[in-house]
């Protein structure tokens, strides 16, 4: 299990596209209610004990004061080499000693069911625009549709004395 772990967060491009798939379309609403009244500082603005205060994570998200052409997937601005963004202007899971206990269990369970289904089929996209309605603040795709082809490995190892290889992969067309 330790290699598994190991090798899914060694693949930094699938981290960069969870993070953005995430940033685009989360899964749920970010909410406190606060057990004292409390007085934001600076703006006189109190707070008050029991009422629910959200976060409008998806309008953070979405904002092109936070990242540029917000709307398009551009997994490459969670590279590692271009994380230029405010952290607090990236809250899926939220921040601070209350954040989502579960954040790296998700993100590993993902990762691994994304690695997965990969390896064994290859997706097309159609011309079927993805539809969504809000839950609970989040938003929630009403149907998705996909071509999905069964994914064949036929590979022609060339060996460069390095141990390296370089693997040539062949796949079927879409079912």
């Amino acid at each position: 299990m330790a290699d598994t772990y190991d090798s899914l967060n060694a693949l930094k491009y699938l981290n960069a596209v969870v993070n953005e798939t995430i940033r685009l379309y989360q899964g749920s609403k970010m909410e406190r209610i606060p057990s004292v009244d409390y007085v934001l500082k600076g703006t006189g603005i109190t707070i008050k004990k029991g009422h629910v205060v959200q976060i409008p994570t998806f309008a953070m998200h979405r904002d092109p004061a936070n990242f540029a052409d917000p709307d398009t997937f551009r997994p490459e601005r969670f590279l590692p080499e271009n994380i230029a963004h405010n952290p607090y202007t990236y809250l899926p899971f939220g921040v601070g000693p209350r954040n989502c206990i579960g954040m790296y269990m998700v993100k590993w369970m993902v990762k691994l069911a994304l690695v997965s289904l990969v390896q064994r089929y290859v997706f097309y996209p159609t011309e079927k625009p993805v539809e969504f309605y809000v839950v609970n603040g989040g938003l929630m795709p009403k149907s998705v549709f996909l071509k999905i082809g069964k994914r064949v490995w036929v590979q022609h190892l060339l060996w460069d004395g390095l141990d390296h290889c370089l693997c040539r992969t062949f796949r079927h067309k879409p079912i």
